[in-house]
């Protein structure tokens, strides 16, 4: 919801965020995605838990390709707030964060992407019964804090590519 958020905000001309942060975006629906089949079944939320979850989402009939329901497919992802990017290698919607991460990346946003290969989606709701997700999660409320500091740089052309990539440290 946080893209989505993000876009409509910027579309109405309104104030926008000082900050986006997506935790395993639903930027599309991951279905032919190589993550979206690798986590088909069997996890924590698996690629069958989002087509459920897209059926009780979105009305029967409504085109679930428009950018306020899959932000990946928005004509422009420019002039959007700075944001800290977050995929898990156990997700099925490992794929197409990345992909929004390009997306936000290559139009010129400021973004910081974070990548945890060995953990799973919602690992942030893991934290009481693994050591690495409350580590990754303390991780991320650093970068957060650090972030929220940190004043927002000018905007600058489309052309301008600002992506950070940060690999966790060895845990």
């Amino acid at each position: 919801m946080t893209c989505t958020i993000s876009l409509k905000l910027r579309d109405e001309g309104v104030p926008k965020l000082a900050l986006q942060m997506p935790l395993y975006p639903e930027a599309k629906m991951p279905f032919e995605t190589p993550a979206g089949v690798d986590n088909i079944s069997g996890g924590y939320v698996d690629t069958a838990g989002v087509l459920l979850f897209v059926w009780s989402l979105v009305p029967q009939g409504v085109d679930y390709s428009q950018p306020y329901i899959t932000p990946l497919n928005a004509p422009s992802h420019a002039r959007l707030p700075k944001a800290i990017l977050v995929t898990c290698g156990f997700d099925m919607l490992r794929d197409v964060g990345h992909a929004y991460a390009q997306k936000l990346a290559a139009a010129g946003n400021e973004i910081t992407y974070v990548h945890y290969p060995e953990l799973p989606h919602g690992f942030i709701q893991m934290t009481a019964h693994s050591r690495r997700c409350l580590e990754a999660t303390q991780e991320l409320a650093r970068m957060l804090g650090e972030a929220l500091r940190k004043p927002q740089r000018p905007a600058r052309g489309s052309d301008t590519k600002t992506r950070r990539r940060h690999e966790p440290a060895a845990g």
